[in-house]
C-alpha cells in the first residue's frame, strides 16, 4: 500500500507540472500552442484522479486493519488501476482535451474514454469497500467512509452525463454547467472532504463523537442542491438558486460538528503541520457560511475568488491533510518534508489574491503572473524533493516497504473499545 502512496506523488509532481505550464502560458500568450482549457483539464483530472483518489482510496484501506476487516484480494490491484488509467489520460488531456483525434483506423476521443474507464475502477473500489466492510461496527469513520464513497458513485453521473451531451452534440450551456458542477462539487466535498474527515477518525485517537450522523445527515442534504451555486448565476433560476443557499447552510452546520469534534484530536498533535489542517478546515467551513448568504456569495463572484475557494478545498485543505494523514500513518520517511510542503501549497494560494477581484488594480501589473508560476511550482518541488531525499535514504534493493507500516500497537493507539 505504500507504494501506491508513492505514486500517488508522482501524479501529484506530473498535475503540478500542468499547472506551472498553464501559468507559463499565461505570461507568454502559451506561445508553445497549447490550449488553455486542455492544460487545465489535464491538470484537474491528473490532480483529482490520479493524486487525490489513490491517496485517500490507499490511506482508507489501511484504516480497515484497525476497524476488524480485512482488504480482499486485489484491492491493491484496484487502486493501482485507477492510478495507472488516470496518468494515461493526462497526455490525451493535454494535447486534445476531450476531442476526437486519429487513433490507427478509428477517430475516438481518447481522454474522455480513459476517464471513463478510470470510472470503472472507482465502482470496483466501492464494491470492494461494501464487501470489506460489511458486518463492522460503524464507528465515526467508517460512517463518514459510507458517505464518502457513495459520493465517489453518485457524483459520477455527472461525468457519463457531460460525455453523453457532447456525444450528442447538445450545446445548452445549462445542462453542460449543471452535469460539469455536479461531478466537482459531489465529488470534491462527498467524496474528497468527506473521506478525509472520516481519515482523520480514523487515526487521530480520540472520544468517538455522539452526533457524527447527524453532522453527515446534514452534510448530505445539503450537498443535494449546493452544486447550484458553482454555476453562473445568470443560468440558474431563482428557486434552485436559494436551494443552493440552503444546502450551503446545512452542509456547513455539518461541517461545523465535524470540525468541534475533530479540534480536540488535531490540537493534541502539537504539531505546525496539523495547525495548518485544522485552520485550513475552518477556512473551509466558514466558506460554506459565506456561500449561504446571497449578497457575500454575489461579491464573492463579482471579486472571481471560486479560483481561490477551489485551491483552498484541493490544495489548502485536501492535499495538506492527505500528507499530514500519510506522515501520522508510516512516519516521515513518508513525506518528511511535510511542513515545507504545507508552506508551499500556503505560498500558492497566497499567489491567487493578486489575481482576483481583492487586489486593487493600481498595484496589479505582470509581475502577478509571474509570482503565480513561482507559487504553481512550488509544491511539485517540495514533492520531488522528498521523493529525491527517500530515494537516497532507503539502501539499495528496499523499496517503499522500508516505511513504518502501521503495528498492533500504532493501531491501537488511541482507539475506542467497541
Amino acid at each position: 500500500m505504500q507504494r501506491l502512496w508513492s505514486a500517488s506523488l508522482v501524479a501529484f509532481v506530473v498535475a503540478a507540472a500542468g499547472g506551472v505550464l498553464f501559468r507559463g502560458g499565461m505570461i507568454d500568450g502559451f506561445s508553445l500552442g497549447f490550449v488553455p482549457n486542455h492544460i487545465r483539464h489535464a491538470h484537474s483530472h491528473l490532480m483529482l484522479m490520479g493524486w487525490a483518489t489513490p491517496a485517500l482510496m490507499t490511506l482508507i484501506v489501511t484504516s480497515w486493519a484497525r476497524r476488524g476487516a480485512r482488504a480482499p484480494r486485489g484491492t491493491a490491484a484496484t487502486i493501482w488501476i485507477a492510478w495507472g488509467l488516470a496518468m494515461a489520460s493526462f497526455a490525451p488531456f493535454l494535447l486534445h482535451g476531450y476531442k476526437s483525434f486519429d487513433v490507427g483506423f478509428a477517430r475516438m476521443p481518447v481522454a474522455a474514454i480513459v476517464s471513463g474507464l478510470c470510472i470503472l475502477s472507482w465502482y470496483a473500489f466501492a464494491a470492494i469497500y461494501v464487501r470489506a466492510t460489511r458486518g463492522v461496527v460503524r464507528d465515526a469513520a467508517l460512517r463518514c467512509f459510507d458517505v464518502a464513497v457513495f459520493f465517489l458513485c453518485i457524483s459520477s453521473l455527472g461525468a457519463w452525463a457531460e460525455g453523453m451531451l457532447m456525444a450528442l452534440k447538445v450545446t445548452d450551456t445549462f445542462w453542460l454547467a449543471l452535469m460539469i458542477h455536479f461531478f466537482v462539487d459531489l465529488f470534491g466535498e462527498g467524496w474528497l472532504m468527506i473521506g478525509l474527515l472520516g481519515l482523520m477518525y480514523a487515526w487521530l485517537p480520540g472520544e468517538e463523537p455522539r452526533f457524527v450522523g447527524r453532522y453527515l445527515a446534514l452534510m448530505v442534504a445539503g450537498l443535494g442542491t449546493l452544486f447550484f451555486l458553482g454555476m453562473p448565476s445568470a443560468m440558474v433560476e431563482a428557486g434552485l438558486r436559494a436551494a443552493g443557499h440552503v444546502g450551503a447552510l446545512l452542509v456547513g452546520l455539518g461541517m461545523l460538528g465535524h470540525l468541534k469534534a475533530l479540534w480536540p484530536r488535531m490540537r493534541a498533535q502539537r504539531s505546525l503541520l496539523w495547525t495548518v489542517v485544522a485552520a485550513m478546515l475552518v477556512l473551509k467551513t466558514a466558506a460554506f457560511f459565506a456561500a449561504a448568504m446571497p449578497p457575500v456569495l454575489a461579491w464573492a463572484s463579482s471579486a472571481g475568488l471560486r479560483l481561490i475557494y477551489l485551491h483552498l478545498g484541493f490544495l489548502g485543505f485536501g492535499s495538506i491533510a492527505l500528507v499530514a494523514l500519510a506522515r501520522h500513518v508510516w512516519g516521515k520517511r513518508a513525506f518528511g518534508g511535510a511542513e515545507f510542503f504545507a508552506g508551499a501549497c500556503l505560498f500558492l494560494l497566497a499567489t491567487l489574491v493578486p489575481l482576483s477581484g481583492l487586489w486593487p488594480v493600481a498595484l496589479g501589473g505582470r509581475w502577478t503572473l509571474w509570482l503565480a508560476a513561482i507559487g504553481a511550482a512550488l509544491p511539485g518541488l517540495v514533492v520531488l524533493g522528498q521523493m529525491v531525499a527517500w530515494r537516497k535514504v532507503c539502501a539499495p534493493g528496499v523499496g517503499a516497504q522500508n516505511l513504518r507500516t502501521p503495528g498492533p500497537k500504532m493501531a491501537l493507539t488511541g482507539a475506542k473499545k467497541e
